[in-house]
């Protein structure tokens, strides 16, 4: 008796839910897309030669304007914050807060950075910070264009 060969590489059976690309993942993905984010060490370096720093309660952020066009996202988040599911908690945070708030930003680059010595971290911290940064932003453009 011989076997039909068609199936002997596929792996478990055929479900009918859908695949992680088709999930809720993928349209946050589409709501902060690659080009909004700053990767590569270029991006970063650029960052670095003309920066403004503003500090807030949880948050470090450092900035450039008048840069592209639209508001792009570096996130840095080093081992001396915490482990590994602290550190990443953290960078899902930001990247919501930048994702529900980007449209409101003028053309600018953004590192984020957590601030030393920070115990805990909430979406509404960060949140916070992220308000207070952008109020500060428009005063400081409104008082530059005058």
């Amino acid at each position: 008796m011989r076997i039909s060969q068609e199936n002997v590489h596929r792996r478990g059976t055929p479900c009918h839910q859908p695949s992680p690309s088709q999930g809720p993942q993928a349209i946050d993905r589409l709501n902060f897309p690659k080009f909004a984010r700053l990767r590569t060490r270029r991006d970063f370096k650029l960052l670095k030669t003309e920066r403004k720093r503003f500090i807030g309660r949880v948050l470090v952020i450092e900035y450039r304007t008048d840069y592209g066009e639209m508001a792009r996202l570096g996130i840095s988040a080093p081992r001396k914050i915490g482990h590994a599911p602290f550190r990443n908690r953290f960078k899902r945070l930001v990247r919501e807060v930048f994702r529900l708030c980007h449209q409101n930003l003028p053309p600018i680059l953004i590192h984020v950075l957590p601030k030393k010595g920070l115990q805990e971290i909430s979406l509404d911290l960060i949140a916070t910070d992220f308000k207070d940064f952008a109020h500060a932003l428009s005063e400081s453009s409104t008082t530059a264009s005058r």
